[in-house]
């Protein structure tokens, strides 16, 4: 499926350390939840020379700093790109549309953080290893779904604590 690019271009060479980083997503606003697609928020490409490396997710929250006035639905989920330089108009492939926060925990409505609740996958998973190779990219991604496309405010962001685990 088709996709918008929100990773935070800022921080991508942040993830080839072995000490945990936190990661922050660009800001998704009221126009995105008008727009009903999904957006890549981070990716965990390969490590050059190395042809594969695992990550290990820590932590993910979602930060909603400007409450929505409508009710868009939310899930942040596990997905994959053929490659890290993959465009807008490339393919995103889901592996798991709720791994992390699932729509009733997002919570749009409300003002704060929202961490993944014991329902979510990635609470009751685990494996928290995400593997990357030449033609499977692990990404995290928004589907924000059809509900809630008449907002005029909102404002948030996702954070992830982030780690590569070494390997020989």
């Amino acid at each position: 499926m088709a996709f918008k690019d929100y990773r935070n271009k800022a921080q991508r060479g942040a993830l080839e350390m072995v000490t945990p980083q936190w990661v922050t997503s660009k800001e998704m606003t009221y126009s995105d939840a008008n727009l009903n697609t999904n957006f890549v928020l981070f990716s965990m490409p390969v490590a050059p020379l190395l042809g594969r490396v695992v990550y290990f997710v820590h932590q993910i929250f979602l930060d909603v700093v400007a409450v929505f006035d409508d009710t868009p639905t939310l899930t942040i989920g596990a997905g994959t790109l053929p490659t890290d330089t993959t465009v807008e108009s490339g393919t995103l492939s889901v592996v798991d549309a709720d791994e992390y926060i699932n729509n009733t925990t997002a919570g749009l409505t409300v003002l704060g953080r929202k961490y993944p609740a014991n329902a979510e996958d990635w609470i009751t998973n685990a494996n928290k290893l995400r593997i990357a190779a030449d033609a499977t990219v692990p990404v995290i991604y928004a589907d924000i779904g059809t509900a809630g496309q008449a907002a005029t405010v909102g404002s948030m962001y996702l954070y992830a604590l982030i780690s590569v685990v070494p390997y020989k």
